[in-house]
């Protein structure tokens, strides 16, 4: 009788599936604002999900550092309108804002995998992003 070894298969570690994003990722640019690193490198320290502290930490490591006035136009960061899509669904739309209890609808928290997943994204740009079960997912950003 042969094993099917897709059924004993153990669910990656942060630390795996980290650094396995972070090689699908090597080529790509990222954007943040020079002032705010230090804040979303405390964030990840603090951040109570590992696989979502150690993305935010490759993330970083890959992103271009900018002065606040000088970051490009269609850069998600803190407190822009985007619009997105998840796979080939439908386009959403959100603000991506500082955690807080009392956020404005279409708020996306910063501190959540899909906040943290478009932080620094280009317009036009598309990447593998784990879902809230560690399912990869293309996340594309369509409009800043």
């Amino acid at each position: 009788m042969k094993r099917n070894p897709q059924a004993h298969s153990q669910p990656l570690s942060a630390e795996s599936m980290s650094a396995m994003w972070l090689r699908l990722h090597s080529d790509e640019r990222f954007a943040v604002r020079a002032n705010e690193m230090h804040y979303f490198r405390a964030l990840a320290v603090a951040l109570d999900d590992d696989l979502s502290s150690l993305l935010l930490l490759k993330k970083l490591k890959l992103a271009d550092e900018y002065l606040p006035l000088q970051l490009p136009s269609d850069v998600v960061a803190l407190n822009s309108f985007v619009e997105f899509r998840i796979e080939r669904g439908p386009s959403r739309f959100g603000q991506l804002l500082h955690p807080s209890p009392s956020r404005p609808d279409p708020g996306i928290d910063v501190d959540t995998r899909l906040g943290l997943g478009l932080l620094g994204l280009h317009s036009g740009q598309a990447i593998l992003w784990p879902d809230e079960h560690e399912t990869l997912h293309q996340l594309e950003v369509l409009r800043v």
